[in-house]
């Protein structure tokens, strides 16, 4: 029975000091060595980053000087559909083939609904024009549809607009703080008409200088996707004309590498947290010491204070010397 307590516990403290010195090896070596590892490459990957960024910056200056008019048309599409997107909260559906507004429409002369239909078809037909790759096939003489469309969305805020700003609590059921609510959250008209100001001013400036784009257009360099897959190459993009398909490659290139980067960020942060979690344990043998000073010092100090603990000694069968003339005091042992 002896036996197989005292082993047990040389088998318990075994697996207690083992699993102490492992945490304690892990820490300064291991993670320590990975964290300056991951900080390193991070650091390059976030130089790769802004490097590649850059580059991609530059090919769509370049390519926005190559069809300035359907950058321009673009950007403003998106803006306008945003506006549209803005009003969603006033339906039901908003985005579908039969959007209901949320309210009683009390202009029963506004047939909102079906304005907001129309107006899904027609940023749906934006769509298919608003990637990059389809930005050759946006021409001037699409321009003045385009802002066409834009009028239309002009005429739904308006009329939206003037709906919410007809509401009463009386005949809507809202509350004035409610319909306060709704109108501020609806797209202003100055917003549309500086999305149509830009259009008007890109067909002006696209039909002053034609033949401009058409020759971009046509006089494209053969560039092959190979040529920028990869940040490694060396072909500059500042040419007169930059190919849409190459903007494409590089955006993936740059969306590679913000994924790599925050990888590597991900993991640092990690190994910082295994890093603190490790260190308890030093801790742990700081305050040990202390605690023993701390004992040792205590130790010290009653000592000191009680003259008895000095001056007594312990003999055995029960006899004690104190300081004094000799005698012996017969008595037991106290301690």
């Amino acid at each position: 029975m002896t036996k197989l307590f005292i082993g047990g516990g040389i088998f318990l403290c075994i697996l207690i000091l083992g699993g102490y010195f492992l945490m304690r090896g892990n820490k300064p070596d291991g993670l320590i060595t990975q964290k300056e590892k991951i900080q390193n490459d991070l650091a390059l990957s976030r130089e790769q980053l802004k490097k590649e960024k850059n580059k991609l910056n530059t090919m769509f200056d370049d390519l926005r000087l190559s069809f300035g008019f359907a950058t321009t048309a673009q950007d403003q599409m998106k803006k306008a559909s945003e506006l549209v997107r803005q009003t969603d909260f006033m339906f039901n559906d908003p985005r579908g083939s039969n959007p209901k507004i949320i309210v009683d429409n009390p202009l029963t002369n506004i047939s909102i609904n079906a304005e907001r239909g129309d107006i899904n078809t027609l940023i749906s037909e934006w769509q298919k024009n608003s990637d990059i790759l389809s930005i050759k096939n946006i021409e001037v003489s699409e321009g003045e549809k385009i802002k066409r469309d834009a009028e239309a969305i002009k005429s739904f805020i308006k009329d939206l607009s003037l709906i919410v700003s007809s509401l009463t609590p009386e005949n809507s059921g809202l509350s004035q703080s409610q319909i306060n609510a709704y109108l501020s959250k609806l797209p202003s008209v100055e917003s549309i008409n500086a999305v149509l100001i830009s259009l008007e001013t890109a067909i002006q400036n696209a039909s002053s200088d034609n033949s401009q784009i058409s020759n971009n257009q046509n006089d494209f360099p053969a560039y092959s996707s190979q040529t920028f897959s990869s940040s490694e190459s060396n072909a500059s993009p500042n040419v007169p004309a930059v190919m849409s398909e190459a903007v494409v490659v590089q955006q993936a290139v740059v969306a590679k590498v913000q994924a790599q980067t925050t990888a590597l960020q991900e993991q640092l942060t990690q190994i910082e947290q295994q890093i603190q979690q490790s260190s308890p344990f030093v801790a742990t043998e700081n305050s040990s010491a202390t605690n023993t000073n701390a004992e040792n010092q205590n130790t010290s100090n009653d000592n000191n204070s009680q003259s008895v603990y000095d001056q007594r000694q312990i003999i055995p069968q029960g006899i004690i010397i104190q300081p004094g003339p000799p005698q012996l005091i017969p008595g037991t042992d106290a301690f």
